[in-house]
């Protein structure tokens, strides 16, 4: 396709390379966004404590990769603890094990029924699987905790029946549940913006362009709203804005954003993702 346009254009007396244009995958690109955040959220060990305003676009040091924790996380030890320590990864884990066998699925399982038969959950809970995540699988990990968050009421009392005594360390403590609240609202801007692209019928790179100025607002209004993950989103949005100044050079994505003229519709009508408000209660 960019051959064949370098070839039009150039008959035409118009610039144009194939080479210069040529577009990363939009949910690879924000993949690679999210693991980058995930990865900087661990890295609180002697970090630089923020000396800006909360929302401040730029901390001068985030271009060399350093991206200092917020004076919250700092004050707050056990958060911090949490943090470091990795929560995510603790959550992995407990998936690992509770779907490790055949036999513990169905228990699993079991525990789910059971205790929707004796109203032993806040509410009726869906017979639902755990979910493992996948680095190169698009939203995987938004997934895996999401389900965790959902069934922690199910985990608990399965881990606490005798039977499943030896993985019963792999319970998350309240903290890490409050953590991975929200981590998961913070990989669910990105997940939404996935989702929407790949459920187009049609070729969607007229929206590359206003799917990455919306989802990199969406991010640093999250920043200031969770500044305790303030260094994870920095982190995301800093390697999301590296793509984002390649792609606004991209003479095929500036015509294809302008010659679709629906792409205003996703920003402010159909996907409003900067008056998206979290779900998730911090207080889990």
């Amino acid at each position: 396709m960019m051959d064949f346009m370098e070839t039009e254009f150039e008959a035409e007396g118009i610039p144009f390379s194939a080479t210069g244009n040529r577009v990363n995958c939009f949910p690879h690109v924000v993949n690679c966004g999210v693991q980058t955040g995930l990865e900087q959220l661990t890295k609180v060990e002697d970090a630089r404590v923020c000396a800006f305003p909360p929302g401040t676009d730029h901390d001068e040091d985030e271009d060399n990769g350093d991206f200092p924790i917020s004076p919250e996380l700092a004050k707050d030890h056990e958060y911090w603890l949490a943090l470091e320590s990795d929560p995510v990864k603790s959550a992995r884990s407990l998936v690992t094990a509770c779907r490790a066998s055949g036999q513990r699925r169905e228990d699993y399982m079991a525990t789910i029924q059971t205790g929707n038969s004796e109203n032993a959950f806040a509410e009726k809970l869906p017979e639902a699987v755990l979910l493992r995540d996948v680095d190169t699988r698009w939203s995987s990990t938004f997934l895996m905790i999401d389900r965790v968050l959902e069934m922690t009421e199910a985990i608990n009392r399965f881990l606490a029946s005798p039977k499943q005594e030896k993985i019963s360390g792999h319970a998350l403590s309240a903290i890490d549940l409050r953590v991975i609240s929200d981590i998961r609202d913070f990989l669910e801007l990105p997940h939404l913006v996935q989702e929407y692209l790949s459920a187009e019928m049609t070729p969607t790179l007229s929206m590359v362009i206003p799917a990455y100025e919306t989802l990199i607002e969406a991010l640093k209004k999250l920043r200031v709203e969770k500044p305790e993950i303030q260094h994870g989103i920095s982190a995301c949005v800093a390697r999301l804005d590296k793509y984002f100044v390649r792609v606004r050079k991209s003479k095929v994505c500036v015509i294809a954003t302008g010659a679709h003229t629906g792409c205003i519709s996703f920003c402010f009508i159909e996907f409003d993702l900067l008056n998206y408000s979290p779900q998730s209660d911090n207080e889990t």
